[in-house]
């Protein structure tokens, strides 16, 4: 139980004799022998349940056991086993053979003394049989003997002695634990450990030295650990850390401390065996981060997994986290405009995207882009060359075989400049004035270099100069004084 639990909190009462029998559905089962020694106050199953599994079930529910050569089959409650003259029903935690034309056969009984208190003895048990007129004859045999004491005499094995009395308790580091309970029988010779001594591997040892156990063990988070850490022996000093409680293996019994732990909030988990533990989790901004973790030394809470901490200290999922934009916070869904782009704030990353209607221009009209506008607008395509040379802006497909790129940006200049042709009486008697709509590239970043889309999924990689103005400008080869 932990500090401040009830018995009720797990479905238990508190009574005066919780020790008494049965306790447990195993408890009811023909070759279990409950043990039930000295009355002790404690949690118990109510009146009319059983325990099974660690919970509280109805007698009704308690499933039976029958043993087999090196185990114990286990039956659900209504299953029915097959035996040589009719059928038995698991009912209430034990097989009702009521319906079976068999000669009703006892249990055996208990073994007798052993022939021989060392060396190899024997001892026997037997079992009676009987039945009606019309049931077959008893199968199997009513008498079974088997060896006993199998000890050297006069000699002992490891470092035990010989005593008249062998059987006295504790006998084993196994009769330190709470949870067993060792109880004094007839004296029988045989060998033992010396006093202040108990039985370990076959082997005399204090009981300072004795291991421990979790598979007997009433630690109440022990469901809470690994299946190899379950079937582990721990030597004596061994300790297990849960959260901020640590239990120590001491004479054979696992003691813990009790302290009050701090309470997780919602989202968080508790992290952290031993204050040198490096417990991490992961904040708003390490969503898509994948070495993005945030650690700390110590025990403590953590976001649980798929969870982040936000700007607030909660731990939310992505769908909750806030984006963090220049020193400024965006709530989760929010939706802002920056620049030309509109952006809004998913997953806790900034997502944007161009602003601008769809615009799909007429026959004879271009998409332009204006100098300082974000969205390009119609334009009538300049046809006039009587019109002045500028830059224009079409948005256009561009291909390349079997590769293609959609709507791109294409700057280009258009219109007409000044020329004329004047005749002068002198050489060379002609002088020509002759200017063209000629460019100017961006002096940062003359070409941009794009990566067109294959139908076989492959890129076919292209270059496009930059326009960054149009002018008037001296001809190539237009002065006619050459000529």
């Amino acid at each position: 139980m932990c500090p401040g639990e009830l018995c009720e909190d797990r479905g238990k009462e508190f009574v005066s004799c919780a020790n008494h029998c049965p306790r447990t559905c195993t408890d009811l089962w023909d070759h279990v022998q409950c043990l039930q020694g000295i009355c002790k106050p404690g949690c118990r199953c109510p009146k009319g349940q059983l325990l099974q599994d660690s919970h509280c079930v109805p007698v009704s529910e308690c499933r039976c056991g029958l043993p087999s050569s090196n185990h114990t089959v286990e039956y659900q409650p209504g299953d029915r086993v097959a035996v040589p003259c009719g059928n038995c029903m698991c009912v209430n935690g034990t097989f009702d053979c009521s319906d079976s034309r068999c000669l009703e056969i006892s249990l055996w009984s208990m073994w007798s003394k052993c022939s021989s208190s060392c060396g190899v003895g024997q001892r026997t048990r037997s079992r009676n049989c009987g039945g009606t007129m019309h049931s077959p004859s008893c199968e199997g045999e009513n008498m079974q003997t088997e060896e006993c004491n199998q000890v050297p005499c006069p000699g002992c094995p490891g470092n035990q002695i010989f005593s008249s009395c062998a059987n006295v308790c504790p006998r084993s580091c196994s009769d330190l634990q709470s949870e067993m309970e060792c109880r004094q029988q007839v004296c029988e010779p045989g060998c033992h450990c010396t006093p202040g001594k108990v039985l370990q591997d076959e082997m005399c040892v204090l009981p300072e030295e004795c291991r421990c156990s979790l598979l007997n063990s009433s630690i109440p988070w022990i469901t809470n650990i690994s299946s190899e850490d379950w079937q582990e022996d721990y030597t004596a000093g061994a300790t297990i850390d849960h959260r901020c409680n640590t239990c120590v293996c001491q004479r054979g019994v696992f003691h813990c401390s009790e302290s009050d732990c701090e309470e997780c909030r919602e989202g968080e988990i508790w992290s952290g065996e031993t204050a040198d533990f490096l417990r991490c989790e992961r904040s708003c901004q390490d969503v898509y981060s994948v070495m993005g973790l945030n650690c700390t030394s110590g025990q403590g809470c953590v976001c649980e997994a798929g969870r982040y901490r936000n700007s607030s200290g909660q731990c939310v999922t992505a769908a909750y986290c806030e984006c963090i934009v220049s020193d400024n916070i965006y709530p989760p869904g929010f939706e802002w405009e920056d620049g030309c782009e509109r952006c809004q704030c998913l997953n806790g990353r900034k997502i944007c995207s161009t602003g601008c209607p769809s615009l799909n221009c007429q026959e004879g009209y271009v998409k332009v882009e204006d100098l300082g506008k974000c969205c390009p607008v119609c334009r009538k395509q300049v046809t006039d060359v009587s019109a002045t040379c500028q830059r224009f802006t079409e948005i256009r497909n561009i291909s390349k075989g079997q590769c293609q790129l959609t709507n791109v940006a294409v700057s280009s200049c258009k219109g007409s400049c000044h020329s004329h042709v004047q005749v002068i009486p002198e050489e060379p008697y002609l002088h020509s004035v002759c200017e063209c709509c000629s460019y100017r590239l961006d002096p940062k970043s003359p070409v941009r270099f794009m990566n067109l889309e294959c139908e076989n999924g492959n890129v076919e990689p292209v270059v496009l100069p930059i326009i960054q103005s149009c002018e008037c400008s001296s001809c190539q080869g237009g002065e006619y004084s050459g000529r």
